[in-house]
């Protein structure tokens, strides 16, 4: 990495989102659009926590931390486990010198 270079690193969780994922399965599709306008959030609402981690000038040089409609949140014990994280690092490790 070259001198200057602002590295951060956050997680965030969008949300359920409604899209048209299920596009291809004419029952579901259904039941997520019609259901989901009222317990869901549209493509922009879903996007705003990943946008105002990315974007926001508050949000320059803020790392480490977790995300949830577009403020910190706290994390699951699982995210924080020590042990599951070296699992999941050795399982992507492996993933990708596959």
């Amino acid at each position: 990495m070259g001198d200057g270079v602002d590295i951060t690193a956050n997680s965030l969780d969008p949300g359920a989102i409604v899209t048209n994922l299920f596009i291809h399965n004419n029952t579901l599709s259904g039941l997520v659009t019609m259901v989901g306008r009222y317990i869901m959030k549209n493509v922009q609402q879903g996007a705003a926590t990943t946008c105002f981690v990315a974007f926001h000038p508050q949000m320059k040089g803020v790392s480490g931390l977790y995300f949830s409609d577009s403020n910190i949140a706290k994390p699951s014990a699982l995210a924080k486990d020590p042990e599951l994280a070296k699992k999941l690092w050795e399982f992507s490790m492996n993933l990708i010198s596959g």
